[in-house]
């Protein structure tokens, strides 16, 4: 947390909206709630009221056909799926069963593979 100080006084301010306005500006506060004030589709997971699981429970979800994301994911709208196989060929080859990503891009990429903090987090949560 930023230490606002009064500038008059030299003593602490309290980090009320109107002391961060006065520090930062008007225009850098209202772009950062432009950034960060989504439609409820798009609100951050820690603003909503979200449930979050191990990875474990994540893959349970997965397998009962819900799409699940990390909280600590960076990319906005990531989430992963399961692919169930028919629903895709290689070539002359059908594939089989996998985890598949929706990326930033929004492109669907078969055969995710989870990370070390992937395994370990306890911040995934079903993307409804």
């Amino acid at each position: 947390m930023v230490d606002l100080v009064d500038p008059d006084t030299g003593k602490d301010m309290e980090p009320t909206e109107a002391a961060i306005e006065e520090t930062i500006g008007k225009k850098t506060l209202e772009a950062a709630d432009s950034h960060y004030k989504k439609p409820d589709s798009e609100t951050k997971p820690e603003e909503r009221d979200i449930t979050f699981v191990s990875f474990s429970a994540a893959l349970a979800f997965i397998k009962e056909g819900k799409r699940v994301s990390r909280k600590g994911w960076n990319g906005k709208d990531m989430w992963i799926e399961l692919i169930e196989a028919g629903n895709a060929m290689c070539g002359q080859f059908a594939m089989q069963d996998c985890i598949g990503m929706k990326t930033v891009d929004n492109v669907m990429q078969p055969g995710w593979l989870a990370s070390q903090a992937d395994l370990l987090d306890e911040d995934w949560f079903i993307v409804t």
